[in-house]
C-alpha cells in the first residue's frame, strides 16, 4: 500500500464525531473520490467545515463496500488541526469540504533529516515509487549479506539480496561481483597525476578469453629460471612468454611444467636485464564467444 498524491479530488460532507467521514455531495468541477482510482492506497486529505480543520492520512472505502453511495474516507494518522495537535478532531456536524491535500508535514522541506545507519528502501509498485521505512540489514534478511544490494520481487513482493553482489560506499566505494561483468566498452578515470582539473582514461585490453598475467624482471649472467606461482598454474592453461633484454647477446627460452628457463647462449660477463610478461588462459571461468 503507497501513499499517493491525486489533483483535483474533493467533495461535501457532514462529518460529526471522530469517526470516518461518510462523503455526500460533488463539488462541481472536481472529481470525486470514487472516480479518482484510489484503490487500497493512503493518502494526505483535508476536512475544512470554516471553524474546524483537520489534515492527516486516510484512505477510501467505496461505496459497495461501505454501503454509503458516494464511499467513506478513513481517518488513520491525524498530521495537524484546527485545536493544534495530532488527535482526531470532533467535528459538529456543519458542512464541509473534504479534498486530498500537499500535507507540509510530507513536504520534502520540512522533513526529517534520514535516520542514521538506517537502510531505505524503494520499490515499484504499479506505476509509481514506494518508500519503505527504514529495513535495517539485520538477522531477519540473513546474516550472510552485510552490503549486498537488495532486489524486490514484484511477484512475490519478497525482498531478496543477493551475496553475490555487494556494494561498499565510502570515500573510495567498491563493487564486488562473484561472476562475470559484461559491457559495449570498459574504461576507467582517474585524476590526473601531473596535470590540474584534468582527468586520465583508459581503455581495458579486450580479447576472445579471461586471461591473467604475470611479469618481471630478472638479472642472470648465464641462466635464469621464472617460477610461476602455484594459483597461476591452478586457474590458467597454455602460459606464452614475451622476453625483451637490454643486450644484443642471443638467448633461449625452455618452456617447463611450472616455469620458463631463460639461458645465455654465450655466458656474460656482466649481468643482463630481461623484462618478461608471461599471459595465460583461465580455466575456472567460462569464456563465450557468441550468446
Amino acid at each position: 500500500m503507497a501513499l499517493v498524491y491525486k489533483d483535483r479530488i474533493r467533495q461535501k460532507a457532514s462529518p460529526a464525531g471522530t469517526g470516518n467521514v461518510t462523503l455526500t455531495n460533488p463539488v462541481d468541477s472536481y472529481v470525486q473520490f470514487q472516480n479518482a482510482s484510489l484503490g487500497a492506497d493512503t493518502f494526505p486529505y483535508a476536512i475544512v467545515n470554516g471553524t474546524q480543520f483537520e489534515v492527516g492520512i486516510g484512505a477510501y472505502i467505496d461505496p459497495g463496500t461501505s454501503g454509503s453511495p458516494y464511499g467513506v474516507v478513513t481517518r488513520n494518522t491525524v498530521l495537524s488541526n484546527s485545536s493544534g495537535t495530532t488527535s482526531l478532531i470532533n467535528f459538529n456536524g456543519n458542512t464541509a469540504d473534504v479534498f486530498i491535500t500537499n500535507a507540509s508535514e510530507l513536504s520534502v522541506l520540512v522533513s526529517a533529516q534520514p535516520t542514521p545507519a538506517a537502510f531505505h528502501l524503494i520499490k515499484w509498485t504499479g506505476s509509481q515509487y514506494e518508500l519503505i521505512e527504514p529495513i535495517q540489514n539485520g538477522s531477519a534478511l540473513g546474516g550472510t549479506i552485510d552490503s549486498s544490494v537488495m532486489f524486490y520481487d514484484s511477484t512475490t513482493t519478497n525482498y531478496q539480496a543477493d551475496p553475490d553482489l555487494k556494494f561498499y560506499p565510502g570515500n573510495t566505494p567498491e563493487l564486488f561481483v562473484n561472476g562475470v561483468i559484461q559491457a559495449t566498452a570498459k574504461a576507467f578515470k582517474i585524476k590526473h597525476p601531473i596535470l590540474k582539473n584534468k582527468f586520465l582514461i583508459h581503455g581495458c585490453l579486450e580479447g576472445p578469453e579471461y586471461g591473467m598475467y604475470q611479469r618481471g624482471i630478472i638479472k642472470t649472467r648465464w641462466c635464469a629460471e621464472i617460477i610461476l606461482p602455484d594459483y597461476f598454474l591452478k586457474i590458467s592453461e597454455n602460459p606464452t612468454i614475451a622476453v625483451t633484454s637490454n643486450s644484443f647477446m642471443p638467448f633461449k627460452i625452455v618452456k617447463m611444467k611450472n616455469s620458463f628457463i631463460i639461458k645465455n647462449l654465450i655466458p656474460s660477463l656482466k649481468p643482463i636485464e630481461y623484462n618478461y610478461l608471461i599471459i595465460g588462459s583461465r580455466t575456472d571461468t567460462k569464456f563465450s564467444l557468441e550468446s
